[in-house]
């Protein structure tokens, strides 16, 4: 009771302030973006178009930019270099990651058991912000016994959580369709290969290819890129199912 109150003060106040408005503005902001509606079953066939096409070229863009900026260019240009935070990477990973914990999100506020579903959520937001503020190589760094292990121990403090998330996103998109089910389990798989590259890394050191070296700008783009597409192809099957959802009620009255 206490929502609809609030909607319809809401409503009828921004209403009032819309008749205030100059008639062009109002005609404007009262004329509603409508098309033609897309069947439902090809809704996951168009995001799927969409999150691969977009994920290929995004995570090439900046893999190859990258991979010019530090061989090339020697580094001139940090938003460039995909294993700086403040990059175009960095930036992509995180607001990627919090695009898909905010579907989340929206996912649980219409599921009836919705737990596991905010569970997902909570977590990947705060991958998101671990991301954002590299809590994980920090601890890392912090614990490790020999140099450039941090990428090494990383994975080893986050695995518990890492593995209960990669099932529980598994079980979630066992209520989605084939396409969508599809599109997640790739993001994940991509996700769990982009871990395993990076515990590779200290093999690269060890190798002699430390920071600067072909081998491990090579290494940093494939694995960056990987962990993008993940998130993004995750994020797009269920942002498909979301949608899907949402549309199938479209034909109901506004207030049921």
């Amino acid at each position: 009771m206490a929502t609809l109150r609030v909607r319809g003060r809401l409503l009828s106040v921004t209403d009032r302030l819309v008749r205030l408005a100059p008639s062009p503005v109002r005609a404007f902001l009262n004329t509603p973006v409508t098309g033609p509606q897309v069947p439902d079953g090809q809704i996951s066939a168009r995001i799927l178009r969409f999150v691969s096409i977009a994920s290929v070229a995004l995570t090439g863009l900046l893999a190859v930019s990258h991979v010019v900026n530090t061989l090339l260019l020697d580094g001139r240009s940090a938003i460039l270099n995909a294993d700086k935070d403040q990059s175009v990477m960095g930036w992509a990973g995180v607001a990627t990651q919090a695009a898909v914990a905010a579907v989340l999100g929206l996912l649980a506020a219409a599921s009836v058991r919705h737990a596991t579903v905010t569970f997902c959520a909570v977590m990947v937001a705060f991958l998101s912000f671990d991301d954002f503020i590299q809590i994980h190589e920090r601890v890392g760094g912090l614990a490790s016994p020999f140099p450039h292990a941090g990428r090494l121990l990383w994975p080893v403090f986050y695995l518990p959580l890492l593995a209960i998330l990669f099932v529980q996103l598994w079980r979630v998109a066992q209520d989605t369709d084939l396409t969508e089910r599809a599109l997640v389990r790739g993001g994940l798989l991509t996700l769990a290969l982009s871990v395993l590259l990076e515990l590779g890394t200290p093999l690269l050191f060890a190798g002699g290819q430390g920071r600067g070296s072909p081998g491990y700008e090579i290494e940093v783009a494939i694995e960056e890129s990987l962990e993008l597409a993940g998130w993004m192809w995750i994020g797009g099957g269920l942002a498909a199912c979301l949608i899907r959802r949402c549309l199938s009620g479209r034909d109901r009255p506004a207030d049921s």
